[in-house]
């Protein structure tokens, strides 16, 4: 993700539930790299559980195109979502709401990644046939940056876009 957004919206057919995320830091601008940020998770689209909060400046290597560490994805009370599954406690989400509260810089409007994945406690969910429904930068930057590209499981591309949202959805 580049530069003027600072949201991103999945958006999966049917309801997924990861354990943990990371991002893959972009190929430059190491000060544009989330460090504080929220992820939430939804079944409408509507109503919002707080799954992960990163409250203080996550420590992010300033190596380009490098995986993060996994942050581990947080229950919301059981009473706020009734899709819990008691065993093992579990829950699942059909859209998910990642918003960087502040890049290494403090500049919360410039931000950049080049992948968000969320994981299951062995494997990334697949984001494949993916499609952004925000308009892209591809005329200003080219084709290796595009709002799809922030689920294209290719580490050398990185999303852009021109609103503060960017929304991917799967088939």
């Amino acid at each position: 993700a580049c530069c003027w957004f600072n949201t991103l919206v999945l958006q999966f057919p049917s309801a997924i539930a990861p354990t943990q995320f990371r991002y893959v830091t972009a190929n430059d601008a190491p000060e544009r790299d989330p460090v504080q940020w929220t992820l939430l998770g939804s079944n409408n689209g509507n109503t919002w559980a707080t799954i992960h909060t990163q409250a203080s400046s996550a420590t992010i290597t300033s190596d380009r195109k490098a995986v993060t560490q996994y942050f581990a994805i947080d229950l919301p009370e059981a009473t706020s979502f009734p899709t819990v599954s008691p065993t093992p406690l579990t829950i699942r989400f059909t859209h998910f709401r990642w918003t960087v509260t502040s890049p290494g810089s403090g500049e919360a409007d410039l931000v950049q990644y080049s992948e968000f994945e969320l994981w299951s406690a062995t494997a990334k969910f697949s984001t494949s046939g993916a499609a952004a429904s925000s308009p892209d930068a591809r005329e200003a930057f080219g084709n290796d940056e595009g709002a799809d590209k922030a689920v294209d499981s290719d580490y050398s591309t990185k999303a852009c876009c021109w609103f503060n949202t960017l929304v991917v959805q799967f088939p």
